[in-house]
């Protein structure tokens, strides 16, 4: 998974939580995935705390995986169980029985 807000004026509004969110909840709840994971560069702490926001765990490292700027960060790879995340905005889609043609 992979979300980017890429106008400065356009961060720091919630755009990138919700869309993360909607795309967790699609991956559980449409496509029944049992797991979700991101990797994210250990200097991006905006897109870090997004995903702990929404659940996901800090599972491994890759140490030195990203230069930038003649520096060395690393990767960070966290994930998210289905078990972990609630269901919000297709919760509501859960109880619909579907109608026979």
């Amino acid at each position: 998974m992979f979300v980017g807000i890429g106008e400065p004026a356009l961060r720091e509004r919630g755009y990138g939580t919700e869309a993360s969110r909607l795309i967790c909840e699609y991956g559980f709840f449409f496509r029944n995935l049992h797991s979700i994971k991101v990797e994210v560069h250990e200097y991006n702490g905006q897109a870090r705390r997004v995903y702990e926001r929404l659940g996901f765990k800090a599972v491994g490292r890759l140490r030195g995986a990203n230069l930038l700027n003649n520096r060395r960060y690393d990767e960070i790879i966290m994930d998210l169980l289905r078990s972990e995340f609630e269901l919000k905005h297709v919760a509501r889609f859960q109880n619909l029985e579907c109608a026979d043609d």
